[in-house]
């Protein structure tokens, strides 16, 4: 059986302001398109089409978007941060709205031991936090493919709130986005080879967001 680690090497994001464990067969897309100054974006060359995105965004507020509220049939807390769920949903179905996604759906959340740094700031001592995991399901149509067409894409999703840091006033979103797309139905056919697929990319995307590591805070500056 394969060995995960065997499959992985360490990245150098943002310059080197991010470390990160991914596939060692990723390759830059930054090589072959424009990429948004806030994204690193890494595609599979072989036939698995696995794509993995880093984001550095401003922290959202799910609570003040009352599109988001309807959406999710919720009501806003009322406190002054959103629930730790809230946020992670926010930028799940936000992935969805971008991919133009027919349905989505989210299978699990898992959160860390500690989540005090969704209310409190880093502080001085800056270190990275565990981040909060979700995997999820899209549907979704490429190519201008009718909808009947869709490809279901496997999502994971890790996601690092950094209390006040950064420019905004609830500081910053750094996300972590795995996206396995399932090109040929496999899933309609319980294909063994993609199931091996699914199980090897689940842990490759464990194993990346315990490995990720902040080295320099100035990226958020």
């Amino acid at each position: 059986m394969t060995n995960e680690d065997d499959d992985a090497k360490e990245f150098d994001l943002f310059g080197g302001s991010i470390k990160i464990s991914l596939p060692k067969n990723l390759v830059d897309a930054s090589q072959m398109r424009q990429v948004p100054d806030e994204q690193e974006v890494f595609v599979s060359p072989d036939s698995s089409n696995l794509s993995v995105i880093v984001e550095v965004l401003e922290a959202v507020d799910p609570d003040n978007d009352s599109e988001f509220l309807q959406l999710n049939q919720t009501q806003s807390s009322g406190l002054k941060d959103s629930h730790p769920t809230s946020v992670i949903k926010y930028h799940f179905y936000s992935l969805a709205h971008d991919n133009s996604a027919t349905t989505s759906s989210i299978n699990s959340i898992e959160f860390p031991a500690d989540l005090s740094y969704f209310t409190k700031d880093l502080g001085t001592i800056k270190h990275t936090p565990e981040p909060i995991l979700l995997h999820g399901l899209q549907l979704v149509s490429k190519f201008n493919r009718p909808d009947s067409e869709a490809d279901q894409v496997y999502i994971w999703m890790a996601l690092w709130r950094l209390r006040g840091i950064g420019s905004g006033d609830l500081g910053t979103d750094l996300v972590l986005t795995f996206n396995l797309p399932d090109l040929s139905n496999a899933h309609l056919t319980q294909d063994q080879s993609f199931q091996h697929s699914l199980q090897r990319v689940s842990k490759l995307f464990h194993m990346a967001a315990k490995s990720l590591s902040i080295v320099d805070w100035l990226l958020f500056a």
